[in-house]
């Protein structure tokens, strides 16, 4: 919603601007995307078909317990405290992929994130006794 309403206002500024604003719910299972301007489109989505079928995409892998990988997508969630986490999702050399975040008091790579895109970046993935993937730039 926050993303909607600065869409918004960033076209109210500039009218000959677009925007995309996407969305992502369930198990990173549903997506959703919108393109906005102050101009009206010559296209009529009400009678236009917009379903992408899954059987349209390639089904990825998924590794269970993967040592390393790069980044594919990212995510900084700030807390309250001023700190902040990372979830990624990931790809191994094989082409399997994986959703990691970093440890609970590893600060610096989400601020590192931040500083610079990561895409694209080694991982270094450990699995601690929580069973949960960490993640550390490297």
């Amino acid at each position: 919603m926050h993303a909607l309403a600065e869409a918004v206002w960033q076209a109210r500024k500039r009218p000959d601007s677009f925007a995309m604003v996407t969305a992502n719910g369930g198990m990173l299972s549903k997506h959703a995307s919108g393109i906005y301007s102050r101009r009206p489109s010559s296209i009529d989505w009400g009678n236009t078909e917009t379903v992408i079928s899954s059987n349209e995409l390639p089904a990825c892998k998924v590794c269970a317990d993967p040592q390393s990988g790069s980044i594919i997508s990212y995510t900084v969630h700030h807390e309250r405290d001023g700190g902040a986490h990372a979830v990624i999702i990931g790809e191994t050399i094989s082409g399997e992929r994986f959703v990691s975040r970093t440890a609970k008091d590893d600060n610096a790579t989400a601020f590192a994130m931040l500083a610079q895109d990561p895409t694209g970046k080694k991982v270094k993935v450990t699995a601690p006794d929580d069973e949960r993937l960490h993640f550390q730039l490297g």
